[in-house]
């Protein structure tokens, strides 16, 4: 079967279940947790959505093979949850009917997985199964927390096995992890903070290219995020708030060029007050960055040259690049940034100011190829998908973006 076929359909089964989800959500407004719940999974769904669209641009490249899948169960779904939208049922049926179609998805994508072993499909159906039993799982928390036993036995029917179930899950560490260990770790965490700077929480190095940053920032948020630790101890939780509450403050200061440039300003100074080493580039370097964050271009390109005659580094090719563009030498600039590229050509922020010089020389065809290269590193990459609108591309490249388009990372 054409495999843009199945993900067609499976992308539409995502995006029922998200639609099923929000009109749940609207529906029980009034109730902050139950909104609450219904809106997270509804989100979910999308970015769900969003993995199948991001495949079938492989699938449009011809770098897809041929799937052999049975739709019935995926038509089914998609007929069931469309004869659901106009229902208003109670939050008892609404919360069971929600937990019926994770418990079906979850199971229809890995037999998926399990008939199309061999294929380039089984990841993708079985990442997609277990975030189904995800759902489930946190359906399954908020029904056992709201509900007595007695009405999970008289209003919900075959609750009564799933509370056992659950409660099985927990007693054998299924659902919790080795608290005391992950509470040490937290707690260790929590200590070091205090005493870290926001190269160390991200664990990257000073030198580190906004790339990096970005992937660090990722990395880290997984690893801490409380919703990975659904249904544990209300305390672990808050700490781990505590720890990503860091490490997005880490991420706001080095995300931002501006920021940065003051950030690291004041790092040099500690490091000058405590007789802390720093290389000559490096000096060079912040000093550069120092006079950029001043707006003077003309000291800030002297600095990055006396860098790149210590060390060729393309992060000071990409500064030397910016302060070229301040001064209005924008074909200069983006030789430059070219330079940079050639040594880390999968640098997306290098390649989003290359567009962006680009546009302002009005080479719109290079700027638009520059923000599709853009894209293809860093779906959803904002800057890039209004790049491209600018550029006269919009049509060609938006779809994509808007389906990775980040809610708060």
């Amino acid at each position: 079967m054409d495999a843009m076929r199945v993900f067609d359909r499976m992308e539409a089964m995502e995006y029922r279940l998200s639609s099923l989800y929000a009109h749940y959500q609207r529906l029980f407004a009034a109730d902050v947790e139950a909104a609450k719940l219904f809106a997270s999974l509804s989100r979910d769904e999308v970015s769900h959505a969003g993995i199948i669209r991001f495949q079938k641009r492989f699938v449009a490249k011809g770098e897809f093979p041929a799937v052999s899948v049975d739709l019935a169960g995926v038509e089914s779904m998609i007929t069931r949850i469309d004869g659901l939208m106009g229902e208003s049922p109670s939050l008892e049926n609404a919360l069971k009917l929600a937990l019926e179609m994770e418990a079906s998805s979850a199971e229809l994508h890995y037999r998926t997985a399990a008939e199309q072993e061999d294929s380039g499909i089984a990841g993708l159906v079985k990442g997609l199964g277990d975030q189904d039993n995800k759902h489930h799982r946190k359906l399954t928390s908020f029904v056992v927390a709201r509900f007595d036993r007695g009405k999970l036995a008289s209003d919900f029917g075959a609750f009564p096995e799933l509370l056992a179930e659950w409660t099985a899950g927990r007693a054998s560490g299924e659902n919790t992890p080795k608290l005391k260990e992950l509470s040490d770790r937290i707690s260790k965490t929590l200590a070091h903070f205090g005493n870290m700077n926001h190269y160390e929480v991200l664990i990257v190095g000073r030198g580190a290219g906004p790339d990096e940053i970005r992937h660090a920032y990722h990395r880290a948020v997984k690893e801490w995020h409380p919703d990975r630790f659904d249904g544990y101890p209300d305390d672990l939780r808050t700490r781990l708030h505590s720890i990503v509450a860091g490490i997005n403050e880490a991420y706001r200061v080095l995300s931002n060029v501006e920021r940065r440039y003051e950030y690291d300003r004041l790092l040099a100074k500690k490091d000058r007050m405590k007789g802390s080493p720093v290389s000559e580039d490096e000096q060079k370097s912040i000093d550069g960055l120092s006079r950029l964050a001043d707006k003077d271009y003309s000291g800030a390109l002297e600095a990055f040259d006396a860098a790149l005659r210590l060390s060729p580094k393309a992060k000071y090719s990409y500064h030397r690049a910016a302060a070229l563009r301040g001064l209005g030498r924008r074909k200069e600039a983006l030789q430059e940034i070219r330079t940079a590229l050639a040594n880390s050509p999968s640098s997306a922020a290098y390649h989003l100011f290359a567009a962006q010089v680009s546009l302002e020389l009005g080479d719109q065809s290079g700027a638009a190829k520059a923000f599709r290269r853009v894209l293809e590193l860093d779906p959803g990459n904002e800057r890039a998908v209004h790049g491209l609108e600018r550029s006269g591309a919009r049509a060609r490249a938006s779809p994509d973006a808007r389906m990775f388009r980040k809610g708060a990372d």
